[in-house]
């Protein structure tokens, strides 16, 4: 959750975010328009897909590449 904390007065507002609610405005920007590129790297052969900003696989197959 958020946090507020206020001036002694109680005029100015200042808004403390977590690290999960940055991730969440970045997420929040992606737009109809976006493609979103996931990529596996953990093996000696890396594949990646590209999905819609819903994250709707776009094409059937992968590609695949080396190191």
């Amino acid at each position: 959750m958020m946090g507020l904390s206020t001036t002694h007065q109680g005029v100015a507002l200042t808004m403390k975010f977590k690290q999960s609610d940055a991730k969440n405005q970045r997420i929040e920007r992606i737009a109809t328009w976006h493609l979103v590129v996931g990529i596996d790297m953990a093996k000696e052969t890396h594949v990646a897909q590209a999905t819609n900003f819903r994250g709707i696989v776009v094409s059937k197959r992968h590609l695949s590449f080396l190191k």
